[in-house]
Parts: structure tokens; C-alpha cells; sequence
């Protein structure tokens, strides 16, 4: 059978012989499974997708609170908030007999993360952030009441990361200059925009 030319406006449907396309006039014709049509196909299948996404119902603050699923979320918060704080500070700290070079801070850092997005991703979002969280809510990724126990949560865990490093330093630096306050805010903004452009 020859190949036709795929009108833009008409709607692809899979056959066992190959594509059917069922133009706006009612018109159906057989095409070969060109590129362009498993392309058309794959975009039909993510539409259809954000679709069902979108048509799901919310649950109320009351649902919500009751699943078992929100609080192991919420716990999950804490605990993923509590090892980024512990391991990535932890990469920082000069130990006696070991100084952190750039490069191992910037792997420990990576692979953290990368470690505690997959551990934790498929439960809470792994946010590990409240400004992460905060633009989840702004966005409408997350409810009032979930951020505000994520947040709640990131900060116990947090507090917790740093109680559980200090107790194992033996000396530290006091003194903090103005670049280490603004540098991870300038980070922070790049990790929202990283994360809300792949969401």
C-alpha cells in the first residue's frame, strides 16, 4: 500500500496494519508507520496523559490528613532534609587529618542528591527544601497543608542534620563572610528553576 501524506489537522489511531488516520471530514485513510506518525502517536499519549493529570480530584484537607500516604511523605521530608544537611555540611568540614577539595565536595553533593531524590522521589517529591516546597505551592504542586507540614519538616530535619554533625566536630570556623549567605540563595533560585522546568 503507498504511503500518504498525513493531513495536519486529523487524528491518529492504531491499527494492526499499521496507523489510521481519521481526518476532520471523516475521511479514513491507511498510512505506513512513518516517523511522523509515531511522533503524532507519542504526543496524542502525553496529551491524553496531562489530561488524566489534570482531571484527578484534589483531596480535601480532612482526606488528606487522614492517609497514611501524606504522613509518610511528610516523614520522608524530614528524614531526606536530615541526610542532604549531614552529608553535604559534612563534605564541608575540615577534619583533622583530611581537607575537602572542591571536587569531593561537588561529588558528595551530586551524588547526595541524586541518592535522595531516588530514595525519596517517589513518595514525598523529594523537595529536601522548603524554598523547593514554597514553589510547589505557588505552582500548585503541592496543598497549603502539605507544604506547611513539608516545611515544618524540612526544618526538624535540618535542625537535626546539624545537632547530629556538630556533635562529632571537634573544632570549627566561626566566622562567616557575606558570600556564604548570598552564594546558595543564587543556588536556590537556580534549583527552583531546574526543578519547576522538569515538573
Amino acid at each position: 500500500m503507498p504511503t500518504q501524506a498525513i493531513p495536519p489537522t486529523s487524528r491518529l489511531l492504531r491499527s494492526a496494519s499499521g496507523f489510521t488516520v481519521a481526518t476532520p471530514d471523516g475521511e479514513v485513510i491507511m498510512a505506513s508507520p512513518t516517523a511522523d506518525a509515531h511522533w503524532v502517536q507519542f504526543f496524542q499519549k502525553l496529551d491524553s496523559l496531562r489530561h488524566v493529570h489534570m482531571e484527578e480530584k484534589r483531596k480535601t484537607m480532612k482526606e488528606e490528613i487522614r492517609s497514611v500516604e501524606f504522613w509518610r511523605a511528610v516523614i520522608s521530608e524530614c528524614l531526606a532534609t536530615f541526610f542532604c544537611v549531614f552529608l553535604i555540611c559534612g563534605a564541608h568540614v575540615p577534619w583533622p587529618r583530611y581537607e575537602p577539595t572542591p571536587g569531593s565536595v561537588s561529588l558528595t553533593c551530586g551524588f547526595a542528591m541524586a541518592t535522595l531524590t531516588h530514595c525519596f522521589g517517589q513518595i514525598s517529591g523529594s523537595h529536601v527544601n522548603p524554598a523547593v516546597t514554597v514553589a510547589m505551592l505557588i505552582t500548585r504542586k503541592v496543598s497549603p497543608l502539605g507544604a506547611l507540614l513539608y516545611i515544618t519538616a524540612q526544618c526538624g530535619g535540618a535542625i537535626a542534620g546539624c545537632a547530629l554533625l556538630f556533635g562529632f566536630l571537634v573544632k570549627f570556623d566561626k566566622n562567616i563572610s557575606p558570600g556564604t549567605l548570598f552564594s546558595p540563595i543564587k543556588m536556590i533560585m537556580m534549583l527552583k528553576k531546574v526543578i519547576l522546568s522538569v515538573m
